[in-house]
């Protein structure tokens, strides 16, 4: 079992977002499987490599909900951004030394990524759907 699975449930209806995340999910799951190994070149890469894949996700929703004129944008935009400067932050530190990062900080990637998809992507892939965009 992963650590992080995407069900069926989970979909936004967005074939393009719904891959991102998937995506995402499985750089988490590598992510797992080297902090516990306690690997940390390893698990330096998978942060910069989900740092890479937010950066993308973020920008492919951004520009969507901005061409789609979805109303939620602003507030979706800044939790996109906090969220990205906290893995960002944790990422510098953790490579510097100056902090850990394990299974309890992994626990929060997973919970803020099922909340965000819950909360906010859900939204938005309603409203996208409704546009015709899937």
């Amino acid at each position: 079992m992963e650590y992080l699975e995407i069900k069926s449930e989970d979909s936004v209806g967005v074939k393009i977002i719904d891959e991102q995340h998937r995506n995402i999910a499985d750089v988490v799951n590598q992510m797992h499987q080297s902090i516990l190994k306690l690997d940390k070149k390893q698990s330096v890469k998978n942060l910069i490599e989900l740092l890479e894949l937010l950066e993308n996700h973020f920008e492919t929703e951004e520009s969507m909900m901005k061409g789609s004129g979805f109303p939620g944008y602003i507030s979706h935009k800044l939790e996109h951004d906090r969220f990205y400067r906290q893995i960002l932050t944790a990422t510098d530190n953790y490579k510097k030394g100056n902090e850990s990062f394990g299974l309890e900080q992994l626990k929060g990637i997973k919970r803020w990524f099922f909340n965000h998809i819950e909360i906010n992507d859900k939204k938005c892939g309603k409203f996208f759907v409704e546009k015709g965009i899937n």
